[in-house]
């Protein structure tokens, strides 16, 4: 081969070869930086979740803070601001907030971010998040109504000493004592033997079962039948059935946690159904008259009317002494054949006008540094809190954390 062709080919070779590596370079380098905006995204996106979260933690622990501050003492009452005249029903998404009184009727504040001492306030869609919904409660309506609350912005001080919103914050503090409870656990019945008629509520959840012992959360419910309830019909019981909840009495050996006690603050009508179908389970022999609808609608819609010695006009029963000695229970019976001496002797000890277990949800999000506006990531959580008899310096009994979730949007 004629030398100079040799060359011009080895020349060319080496120029295709040369392209070659240049080619397999740029694409290095473009790799590299996809990978590397990748792993910046990631990490951005890894930063504004734990934000998300630490707002959420945050909201968590003003709620429990608020709880021991206004509700930790022995002679504060709780209820649901159904009793304020807040009616029952789609679009009322603060009847299911709870609120905390002196034993004298003052009332000192609702335990739901952005409530305060003051009226229940008018949420808005910008104002407001929903940390109760669909996933909780299905379709909103009568005692299924959603719940939402004033989102509550975090902010912090720029260099220049400017404020830049960071994200924002939201919790509720849900009353589980105005519930039907389901299961004991380890604690002792207020009535030895008694159990909460829940089978007026959901006839799948027949108290002869023996998984009931074994339930520790609402959700465990579904599996107390042989065969497993569908999501709805747990929603359906979400503000009426808690799985269990205890109230703090006194014994001979002190404050003791004692099981199934009912808090009478609260106009939900299918607590009352379960709160009648209950006297009817312990009295078989002498069962009401007439139905316990009748009986729940009466005393939803006569408990915000009231007013009597222990109780004002929409608020809350300041004693047990005070539901007890109603006219309103008195009118409640009537026609039922039952006098009221005879259903208070059969189930009043189970009466009280205050709850010492809690559930509280929060909220938490984080936004965009440039954009405020914009959120960049959002969490929930929950938690399950009870009064205990130990004592905190100042504020009553200690409120103790017995369980935590996170939450995603699907489970509210």
């Amino acid at each position: 081969m004629n030398p100079a062709r040799r060359q011009y080919g080895q020349r060319g070779f080496a120029l295709i070869l040369t392209l070659m590596l240049l080619g397999m370079l740029v694409l290095l380098v473009l790799a590299m930086t996809a990978l590397s905006r990748i792993d910046s995204q990631q990490v951005a996106v890894a930063v504004s979740g734990m934000q998300a979260r630490q707002n959420a933690l945050l909201g968590l622990r003003l709620a429990l803070g608020e709880l021991q501050r206004q509700a930790g003492r022995d002679d504060r009452v709780t209820g649901m601001a159904g009793i304020t005249g807040v009616p029952a029903g789609a679009g009322h998404p603060t009847r299911h907030w709870c609120g905390v009184w002196t034993q004298e009727g003052a009332f000192l504040a609702w335990l739901s971010s952005g409530g305060g001492a003051g009226s229940v306030p008018l949420l808005n869609a910008t104002n407001s998040i929903a940390l109760l919904a669909a996933g909780s409660l299905g379709t909103d309506g009568p005692d299924k109504e959603h719940v939402h609350v004033i989102k509550l912005p975090i902010a912090d001080l720029d260099p220049d000493g400017s404020l830049r919103l960071r994200g924002h914050y939201a919790y509720w503090v849900g009353d589980e004592g105005v519930k039907l409870s389901a299961a004991n656990q380890d604690h002792t019945p207020i009535v030895a033997g008694l159990r909460h008629a829940l089978g007026e509520l959901e006839p799948a959840l027949a108290l002869d079962s023996s998984r009931f012992a074994r339930v520790l959360t609402y959700a465990q419910l579904a599996f107390v039948p042989a065969s497993p309830l569908t999501p709805g019909r747990l929603q359906s019981n979400f503000h009426s059935v808690t799985g269990a909840h205890v109230r703090l009495t006194a014994t001979s050996l002190g404050l003791q946690p004692r099981a199934g006690a009912i808090n009478v603050n609260t106009t939900n009508a299918r607590l009352w159904r379960g709160v009648a179908a209950t006297y009817n389970q312990v009295r078989p022999e002498a069962p009401l008259g007439i139905t316990t609808a009748t009986i729940a609608n009466r005393l939803r819609d006569g408990i915000p009317q009231l007013s009597g010695p222990g109780k004002y006009s929409k608020g809350p029963f300041l004693t047990a002494a005070a539901f007890c000695d109603s006219s309103l229970l008195e009118s409640a019976l009537k026609g039922s054949g039952v006098k009221r001496e005879d259903f208070l002797n059969a189930i009043g000890e189970l009466f009280t006008t205050r709850s010492d277990t809690f559930r509280i949800r929060a909220y938490g999000e984080a936004v965009h540094p440039l954009n405020p506006a914009e959120p960049t990531a959002i969490a929930y959580c929950e938690a399950m809190v009870q009064r205990s008899a130990a004592t905190l310096s100042g504020h009553g009994r200690r409120f103790a954390i017995i369980s935590f979730r996170w939450l995603g949007p699907g489970d509210l």
